[in-house]
């Protein structure tokens, strides 16, 4: 229920749920989540966005590097602003080229992720403006970090 854009429609109970899960999940074990296929890699996404660790970071932006496309970038490109901030900013163009070469569909989100990145970090955004259909997708999957975040 969480991958892509789905996390956005969800229950409340749900999200609540998954925050809960998210405080007693470990380290380690959202790194292995990460490191997994993709069905776990979605939930370790979500649950990186409320943790704040080196290893789970860099596990994110592998992660992303190594993503397939739209059902696990969305949620890997949310971990990767929250948690791993500008310095995200070479596994999103990473995953942009191979999303472009391969048509995997999350290039628009990609875009709504880097321009986030210019706004709030010192940085520039190499793969121009997003769609508003992006921007705003990307906003509601921010609102759910912050939800899981704060839950």
């Amino acid at each position: 229920k969480m991958m892509g854009l789905n996390a956005v429609d969800v229950s409340s109970d749900l999200l609540r749920e998954i925050a809960a899960m998210a405080r007693t999940t470990t380290e380690e074990e959202t790194i292995s989540l990460l490191r997994a296929e993709w069905r776990p890699c979605v939930m370790g996404a979500w649950i990186a966005t409320t943790k704040r660790g080196n290893d789970v970071a860099d596990a994110v932006s592998m992660a992303l590097m190594r993503s397939l496309g739209s059902l696990t970038a969305p949620p890997l490109a949310i971990a990767a602003v929250t948690l791993v901030e500008a310095r995200a900013l070479p596994a999103l163009i990473h995953y942009y080229a191979e999303d472009i070469e391969h048509g995997y569909g999350s290039t628009g989100i990609i875009q709504a992720a880097t321009q986030y990145l210019a706004e709030n970090y010192d940085v520039e955004n190499p793969l121009g403006a997003p769609d508003a259909r992006s921007v705003e997708a990307f906003a509601d999957l921010l609102d759910i970090a912050q939800i899981l975040l704060v839950s």
